[in-house]
């Protein structure tokens, strides 16, 4: 958008804060060299102009394990400008799927556009006409006047459908949508790349928007996070898809997937899919009852949804105001520099615990795992100070909460016998207090005074201290010096429960290669990397291999670019997991430039015995 370059773009508004870094300015900097001379940001920067329909061979070099047959794709901003329009973040681009099939040790590249209402509305007025994230829109020419009046109440002139962070399985490769925050989700079709059908959640479920990620369970079942609003104010509402079943039971009493007490069952639903069958199976209120905290991702555990809330928020009241004015979605956002809450919500009942868990401030998009240990929970997680996005180059972005669920209130060291505090570990219920401290000891809120940490895992440096009866003070220890992000793991074997190895790439763009692929050691905080000049590789994805013998027995998956001109080339790299050394690669060639991704999903299609 040309003429609206000279403007001043929205920011979120940090603690009062002006912030004259716009996204022009900084972006010039950095594709000069001035802060981060071997970091080129103009990978973010491409749009794809041909898209490839159909899919191109591309030359193998090395290894492909002869298990390897599926199919990888991928999300993320693909056209970052519309006619002579510019979106001015890489969450308003376009959302593109990549396509890599890997077929008896060939593999094949394609890529096409999720054909949203966003998209086609925008393609056909040759500008930005529907509101983005950071990017404020032009009024549609192909809109009478009374059209126009008629989508102030329109909700897709409230929530954008370009879902261009990721894709997920709803019923493995038959039923993929992609994803965005809004309540839109897009079915795709994953052997052409066509756009199937729209999904609109909130005809199921009362919500406003739902996290990008959501989880998959052994048994089928899916949960998502999402927000809502009530009598008392907002709410986080963790959504429940059930899995298809021969016998249509949408679920069974008493188990985790019953209906939460204020939830309707809908037994009319039982013959259609899962989507419809969605229901809301816990609610927590937000401590901010105008103003829900940014939730990009939750954590699952084998009793407990975990809901980090966050000093990020979302002001309803600024919502109203910028759905009037048709200002950019970023100027709902504002920065509470307060301490963060995570909060345990029982999977039984769908009710919080009675203590809540108190970290100082912090921003964070994605969870790395959370189990439980005993008496703890450990929950980790990719964190930053606050929310400007130069964050994401600090070095300690990566931390290890634990949750004590059985709390006491020793006078020793932490290796003394403990008198528990909770008598029923799992609901937190029944709280007396055994050993008598100073009240305004107990009540300070900076219970690390007591020195009495009550983390007694072997090996773990993270504390936690009882500051009330009902707020345990959380400090995390870090998991590895480098900082990482979109991280992942073996899903399939270890989401909710121990484990020991994730996958990232480097965040610090300040790095001599800061494309650098990294596999952590959790328990050990050990690294392992994988890097090249001028190569930017994507979130590396496990894939298991059949029979392992080891959590970290299989292959990594990801698609590396280049910068410097080599805007057209591709590649899938191959590393063997447990080596953390290339297996194989495969390059391909576009016919343009092809943008950088965020997330994806593999799908296996044949296994071997």
């Amino acid at each position: 958008m040309a003429d609206r370059n000279a403007e001043n773009l929205p920011t979120i508004d940090v603690a009062n804060e002006s912030r004259d870094d716009s996204e022009d300015s900084r972006g010039a900097e950095q594709e000069e060299g001035i802060y981060y001379p071997n970091c080129d940001a103009t990978i973010w920067l491409r749009t794809c102009e041909n898209e490839v329909v159909e899919p191109i061979e591309g030359k193998v070099k090395g290894i492909i394990p002869v298990w390897l047959n599926g199919t990888l794709v991928r999300n993320g901003p693909g056209r970052i400008k519309v006619g002579d329009d510019v979106f001015n973040h890489l969450f308003d681009s376009s959302a593109l799927l990549h396509r890599f099939h890997i077929n008896e040790g060939q593999v094949t590249y394609q890529n096409k556009y999720v054909r949203t209402t966003s998209f086609k509305r925008n393609m056909a007025a040759q500008r930005i006409v529907v509101n983005e994230f950071g990017t404020r829109a032009q009024p549609d020419p192909c809109k009478t006047l009374f059209s126009r009046f008629l989508s102030y109440f329109s909700k897709d002139d409230i929530f954008t459908d370009n879902a261009n962070i990721t894709v997920f399985p709803w019923d493995g490769p038959d039923e993929v949508y992609a994803l965005t925050e809004t309540p839109f989700m897009q079915k795709i079709d994953i052997q052409t790349l066509e756009t199937l059908d729209r999904v609109d959640i909130t005809k199921y479920v009362s919500v406003m928007g739902q996290s990008a990620h959501p989880h998959l369970l052994e048994d089928g079942t899916i949960y998502t996070l999402g927000q809502g609003i009530g009598l008392a104010g907002c709410k986080y509402c963790i959504v429940e898809f059930p899995p298809k079943s021969k016998d249509n039971n949408i679920s069974r009493p008493g188990s985790a997937n019953s209906v939460a007490p204020g939830q309707n069952s809908r037994p009319e639903a039982e013959h259609q899919d899962r989507v419809t069958r969605a229901k809301i199976v816990a609610t927590h209120q937000a401590r901010w009852r105008l103003s829900p905290s940014y939730m990009h991702s939750f954590c699952i555990t084998k009793h407990y949804f975990i809901i980090i809330e966050q000093p990020l928020v979302v002001s309803m009241a600024k919502a109203a105001k910028v759905h009037v004015t048709q200002r950019a979605l970023v100027e709902t956002m504002q920065w509470y520099n307060e301490p963060t809450y995570i909060h345990l919500i029982s999977r039984e009942t769908g009710k919080g615990t009675k203590v809540r868990y108190e970290a100082d401030p912090l921003f964070f998009l994605h969870t790395i795992n959370a189990f439980e240990e005993g008496d703890f929970v450990i929950l980790d997680l990719c964190a930053y100070p606050d929310a400007k996005m130069l964050d994401c180059m600090y070095i300690d972005a990566l931390r290890r909460f634990v949750l004590p669920t059985r709390l006491t209130m020793g006078t020793s060291s932490a290796q003394q016998s403990r008198r528990p505090l909770a008598c029923n570990p799992a609901m937190m219920n029944n709280i007396t207090q055994q050993q008598q401290q100073p009240q305004q000891q107990a009540n300070s809120g900076g219970g690390d005074q007591h020195k009495n940490n009550l983390v007694t895992l072997h090996g773990s440096r993270a504390e936690a201290y009882l500051v009330r009866r009902d707020a345990v003070r959380v400090v995390s220890e870090p998991l590895c010096d480098l900082g990482c992000e979109v991280p992942r793991i073996n899903y399939e074997r270890c989401n909710g429960k121990p484990y020991t190895y994730f996958y990232a790439i480097a965040s610090d763009v300040d790095l001599e290669r800061p494309g650098t692929l990294i596999k952590v050691n959790a328990t050990t905080k050990t690294r392992q990397i994988w890097s090249e000049d001028n190569v930017y590789p994507s979130e590396p994805i496990f894939i298991t291999a059949p029979h392992p013998r080891s959590e970290d027995d299989g292959v990594v998956l990801s698609v590396l670019l280049r910068a410097k001109g080599l805007d057209k080339q591709v590649t899938l790299l191959i590393l063997d997991a447990r080596s953390f050394k290339e297996l194989g690669r495969v390059d391909f060639e576009a016919d343009g430039p092809v943008p950088k991704d965020l997330h994806g999903w593999y799908f296996p299609t044949k296994k071997y015995a």
